[in-house]
């Protein structure tokens, strides 16, 4: 199946490599971390969260039924590496959004080779939306929902890549 993608075309640095010269774990979920964040700001949904989650320079009015800011902590983390990746090599960062279900969200992120032929890591990130007030939510604002689902209507399909749903 394929999917669009937000790609990112990342060369290894030496300060995410461990003594030997491969790329750490922490480094990728790092990547994934700010695929996250560019994906909320291309969503527009940055106004839904907490100041501190946020660019700073978006000042916001409340725009939401319920009258809270929230904030979508990871609650799981899948990560697989196939293949030992090694300071200076280029690949690219992959990063997907699923249609969320409830207030659960699940972000796929694929790191390739350049040519997009090898997936080196995979992961699967599931988060959840949290209110200020009201805790762990059931259902996200409906206008959060739906900005989600236009971001991933509209991502562009040029930059697609084949998976195996699920994985």
């Amino acid at each position: 199946m394929k999917v669009n993608t937000l790609l990112h075309v990342h060369t290894i640095a030496f300060s995410e490599c461990n003594y030997f010269g491969f790329l750490k774990i922490q480094a990728c979920l790092r990547w994934f971390e700010d695929e996250r964040f560019n994906i909320s700001k291309e969503a527009d949904i940055q106004d839904f969260f907490l100041k501190e989650h946020r660019m700073q320079e978006i000042e916001v009015s409340l725009i939401n039924d319920e009258n809270e800011y929230f904030t979508m902590p990871v609650i799981e983390n899948k990560i697989r590496c196939y293949e030992k990746i090694s300071f200076g090599k280029t690949v690219n960062i992959h990063t997907w959004l699923e249609k969320p279900i409830g207030s659960y969200c699940t972000f796929h992120h694929y790191v390739t080779s350049t040519d997009n032929k090898n997936i080196l890591i995979s992961c699967q990130t599931k988060v959840v939306l949290l209110g200020e007030k009201t805790g762990l939510r059931i259902n996200m604002p409906k206008i959060l929902e739906e900005r989600i689902i236009n971001y991933i209507n509209s991502i562009n399909s040029n930059n697609q890549i084949e998976v195996e749903y699920g994985s």
